[in-house]
């Protein structure tokens, strides 16, 4: 696209941005604003502060082309997250291909649920004792992004306030993915593991019990997080808590090497192990070396039912692995073979934290109830209301 002089004159920022945003718009781009002004502020190389400040300044003409470039890819199809390469999460720049999942806003409270979770078990290796800084609870914009693509957390609405766009409601024309939105609860039993205190389904971790428990925890938990794709939560988990030892998983190299990259950004990986297989294969006890003993167990597994895929949004269905989709006939396959494997793990973990599927919850619940026995199950929502994730823990 060629920048048309305004009377005149070379067209300024914000000039540029309305003109992009309104080449998305006819494109068929759903948040043409958003994903424009994102685009700007890549092809510029600046911030959102510095777009605002210097929005009746002229647009670079050395710029046009690349400018022109990155819109014509986002009118494609392709996720704005793939144009710019990045992808914000738990408040980390994340280096996203076509070879991994886009990681989602939902996806966050994942994180946030084991880290509590596992602060409760392994107080010592928590925030506190390893100098971390506690974040503060993020605050979730009622206007966030609707389509799993265009999520982001480092730039939202307009770059000027003439432009901002009206705050969104988050209801059922909110496409949640079924590859986006997950969590649920239950509470297992199984009679090859002993029992400790019983069934529980709530919204809330019960301190006292989880605190303690027949097990003595370890100075240190073994975290596994199966299907780790761009590596951000393996990451985040590892930089939120240096103690904890991490195991990344994945059967895709191509996303073995993008959340390597990641991890090594983020300074944590000498602390991080990734292996390349298949769910919980490897880590058996069966497996060379006799397993992995694993203490949180954490995944975001492919869960969209196979028949969905072809309806889903363009940006997704054509762009993002299907491995990191498609979840089989009913979505469950990856949850089913998962529950199968926990009984040949040298340890049952005290914590197992999946999202799931919109409506999945329940199913997920019943069968982690059916494999085991937990002293709580609970359910994580998110920002629609939906249970996203299903966290168990003994």
């Amino acid at each position: 696209m060629s920048l048309e002089r305004e009377a005149g004159r070379p067209p300024t920022l914000g000039e540029a941005w309305r003109a992009g945003a309104e080449r998305l718009g006819h494109a068929g781009v759903e948040e043409a604003n958003a994903d424009a002004e994102l685009l700007l502020l890549h092809a510029l190389g600046i911030g959102k502060a510095e777009l605002l400040r210097d929005w009746r300044e002229p647009f670079p003409e050395e710029k046009s082309k690349a400018w022109s470039e990155l819109l014509e890819r986002r009118e494609t199809g392709v996720p704005v997250q793939y144009v710019v390469g990045e992808q914000h999460f738990y408040g980390r720049a994340f280096e996203v291909t076509e070879a991994v999942l886009i990681p989602r806003p939902e996806t966050e409270l994942l994180a946030e649920a084991v880290l509590k979770a596992g602060d409760l078990i392994w107080p010592e290796t928590g925030s506190a004792a390893s100098g971390q800084v506690e974040q503060p609870e993020r605050e979730r914009e009622t206007s966030e992004r609707r389509s799993p693509h265009l999520i982001r957390s480092e730039v939202g609405g307009s770059a000027n306030e003439q432009f901002e766009e009206p705050e969104r409601e988050r209801g059922a024309t909110e496409w949640r993915s079924p590859d986006l939105i997950r969590s649920e609860v239950g509470v297992g039993a199984n009679e090859q593991f002993e029992k400790p205190e019983r069934e529980r389904q709530t919204s809330s971790f019960d301190a006292e019990k989880l605190s303690g428990g027949r097990d003595a925890p370890r100075p240190a938990p073994v975290v596994l997080d199966v299907g780790t794709g761009s590596g951000a939560l393996a990451v985040t988990l590892a930089a939120e808590r240096p103690l904890w030892r991490v195991t990344a998983s994945d059967l895709s190299e191509a996303a073995l090497q993008v959340a390597r990259g990641n991890a090594r950004k983020h300074g944590v990986d000498g602390r991080i192990s990734f292996v390349q297989g298949d769910l919980l294969q490897l880590f058996l006890t069966s497996a060379a070396g006799g397993g992995l003993a694993v203490d949180i167990l954490v995944s975001n597994p492919p869960y969209i039912p196979s028949s969905d895929i072809p309806g889903l949004q363009r940006e997704v269905r054509d762009h993002e692995p299907r491995l990191a989709l498609d979840g089989g006939e009913d979505g469950l396959n990856p949850y089913r073979t998962m529950v199968r494997q926990l009984k040949e793990l040298p340890r049952l973990p005290r914590i197992v934290a999946w999202e799931v599927g919109a409506g999945q919850a329940r199913d997920v619940a019943e069968l982690l109830r059916e494999a085991a026995d937990w002293t709580e199950i609970h359910f994580v929502l998110d920002y629609a209301g939906i249970e996203r994730h299903v966290v168990a823990v003994r």
